[in-house]
């Protein structure tokens, strides 16, 4: 059987495999023969122009059919499933408003909603796009929350939206704060609330420790904020009603650092070289990152060229195909909280 592949493929062990002909061309991973037990990580299989063939995917494998001869099975790469969106919570006044949402992604999603004050402008999408959530006028006295849910594979990301209710005028109350950033540490803190009724506080974060929940008049509301032990940022809203009168606490706390990640300049945590670049670009990434990462190029209008798994400290990806001009690579590793890019420039 080896000999048969061999008279109808040329085949050339390199760095990577390129399979190329006049009726596909794709840049794949490891190559398996499906007779003869053979298989390599580092094979080149050029087949000729004249040669007759077809491609189909199945089971995440690539499969290309050369004559009744060989069939050759391309494991298609392992790139971890990405979905992430640029807001996780929103606060609206009782009004018409409009949210637009950014959404970051390698696979298709679908967005849902149960309330009946929300609309949207779309249910679904694949790879990274945008959507818009439309909120009707709140005419009630009362605060509304729903929940706009993005999901994708085994991936669910939620916006929690907050739309306040018409205000009396006679319910007055206003607080200190309407943001509070934080370090990942815990800390013991303090806000005033002014009113000229009573009021309450509610929140559904357990790293938020209320010592007051509810009160009269102008008060001293303490709350512990827990230390963060994750290695990813975490956001609580807390609400404070008086009445028909709502205010918001939005409180951000840094993710935990003791991976350093979050202390390192960018600089120190990926190197690209050289830019220019003609054939290889070089991606150095720091050993916090290895094997954990996922690399994108994007052209100047934001379209996504080609991405590759990060398997090494040193990645070297073939843009000797590409046309002049300038793109970007994109860095994501969700673990460790990394999503950056680089501008480079190609020459020929």
């Amino acid at each position: 059987m080896i000999k048969k592949i061999t008279k109808k493929l040329k085949l050339i062990v390199l760095s990577s495999l390129v399979i190329s002909t006049s009726f596909a061309q794709s840049s794949l991973g490891r190559i398996t023969f499906s007779s003869g037990g053979i298989s390599s990580s580092g094979l080149s299989v050029t087949v000729g122009q004249s040669m007759a063939g077809s491609f189909k995917s199945e089971d995440g494998k690539t499969i290309l059919t050369v004559g009744a001869q060989a069939n050759i099975i391309v494991q298609d790469p392992v790139v971890s499933d990405e979905l992430l969106i640029d807001k996780n919570s929103f606060i609206a006044d009782s009004k018409l408003d409009s949210l637009l949402i950014n959404v970051t992604s390698n696979i298709s999603w679908s967005v849902s909603v149960t309330n009946s004050w929300i609309s949207l402008s779309k249910t679904s999408g694949v790879n990274s796009g945008v959507f818009k959530i439309y909120l009707s006028e709140n005419k009630s006295n009362s605060l509304r929350t729903g929940i706009v849910t993005i999901k994708g594979k085994n991936i669910e990301r939620q916006i929690t939206i907050n739309q306040k209710g018409v205000v009396n005028e006679q319910d007055q109350l206003s607080i200190s704060l309407l943001t509070l950033n934080l370090e990942a540490v815990k800390l013991d803190t303090t806000i005033k609330v002014s009113s000229n009724r009573s009021w309450t506080v509610s929140n559904s974060a357990t790293w938020l420790d209320f010592k007051t929940t509810q009160g009269s008049g102008n008060s001293d509301v303490k709350f512990t904020v827990l230390a963060n032990q994750d290695k990813v940022t975490r956001n609580a809203i807390v609400v404070f009603t008086a009445g028909s009168n709502t205010q918001f606490l939005n409180i951000t706390q840094a993710a935990n650092k003791t991976n350093g990640i979050e202390e390192m300049d960018f600089a120190d945590l990926i190197k690209i070289f050289p830019n220019p670049v003609n054939t290889h670009l070089n991606v150095q990434l720091n050993k916090t990152l290895i094997s954990n990462a996922t690399l994108f190029i994007y052209d100047a209008i934001g379209k996504q060229i080609s991405y590759h798994q990060a398997t090494d400290q040193n990645t070297a990806i073939d843009v000797s195909g590409l046309a002049s001009g300038d793109y970007i690579l994109r860095v994501v590793s969700i673990e460790n909280n990394i999503n950056q890019q680089i501008k480079f420039n190609k020459i020929n």
